[in-house]
């Protein structure tokens, strides 16, 4: 189970958010960026949250990496600001494996806050600062 999970992070396994397109898992054409690690794109449940504060704040990542992830945020967040999230990764059954639903505990950082003009919300960038993974 800890390779599979490892596996996941590394991008290599078939991750059970659902893409864009509503398809299992596809890579993108555009494999490498800037930013340096493999972003797929994923809408995994997640929640925002400042340290101490008891109601987060509850997105779906757009796009998902080894090393952070974007989503939409109804709440303005700052840039350099530390906050607590929490992403729900299910993933698909087997035959030889049963279906588990997976939460990622982690501490990020957000880099960048994009305004989104006329629609509402703040696009967020946030770097994995240090992270868990538990069974749901």
């Amino acid at each position: 189970m800890v390779f599979r999970v490892l596996d996941f992070l590394a991008m290599k396994s078939s991750a059970a958010c659902r893409t864009s397109e509503d398809v299992a898992f596809s890579l993108p054409a555009k494999l490498f960026d800037r930013r340096g690690a493999l972003r797929l794109d994923l809408a995994c449940p997640v929640s925002l949250s400042r340290p101490g504060e008891a109601t987060p704040v509850v997105s779906k990542t757009e796009n998902l990496s080894t090393k952070g992830f974007y989503c939409v945020s109804d709440r303005p967040f700052s840039p350099n600001e530390t906050l607590n999230c929490e992403v729900v990764i299910p993933s698909t059954a087997s035959e030889d494996v049963p279906q588990i639903t997976l939460v990622l505990r982690a501490v990020v950082e957000v880099v960048r806050v994009v305004a989104k003009g006329m629609d509402p919300g703040f696009g967020l960038a946030c770097q994995i600062k240090s992270y868990t993974i538990a069974q749901l």
